[in-house]
């Protein structure tokens, strides 16, 4: 007789996952409608798949240019235009990033902010409140982009 099956949990919300598209890189939550990847270990030891969330996984890659730009600022590589210019831009992707995962908290009901999985009204609260901060970094993507 075969064990229980443990299935894989969303990222996100901790929910199973029962089910994945074949063929599909990108599969959405059923309960809090976060997308998710599935992404393949570069490397051969360890598992094979890995499930990430696409929100995390695109504020890391934000992290990482955020540094990168920093970088190349220090070094003289890019002048204060180009590190202005750099900035509104990742300030964009924060920003949508920020107002997705809002309107998908308030849609759900379900918002993880710094690893703490809310539920209902407080949920409700911090995805509104990532909605304005979203709103605020397009603000400050336009006036970046018009300097």
């Amino acid at each position: 007789m075969h064990g229980p099956r443990h299935l894989p949990k969303c990222p996100y919300c901790g929910h199973p996952v029962h089910e994945w598209r074949r063929g599909s890189p990108i599969e959405g939550c059923r309960q809090c409608r976060r997308p998710m990847v599935l992404l393949r270990y570069p490397l051969p030891w360890r598992s094979p798949l890995r499930l990430l969330g696409l929100f995390d996984l695109a504020s890391k890659l934000q992290a990482y240019a955020t540094i990168t730009i920093g970088a190349l600022f220090a070094l003289g590589a890019l002048s204060l235009l180009g590190l202005v210019k750099a900035i509104a831009i990742l300030l964009y992707v924060m920003g949508s990033i920020l107002l997705v995962d809002g309107a998908l908290g308030i849609v759900s009901g379900i918002d993880r902010t710094w690893s703490q999985v809310r539920y209902g009204t407080a949920a409700k609260a911090m995805a509104a409140g990532k909605i304005i901060a979203g709103s605020l970094a397009f603000l400050l993507t336009i006036v970046g982009v018009l300097i």
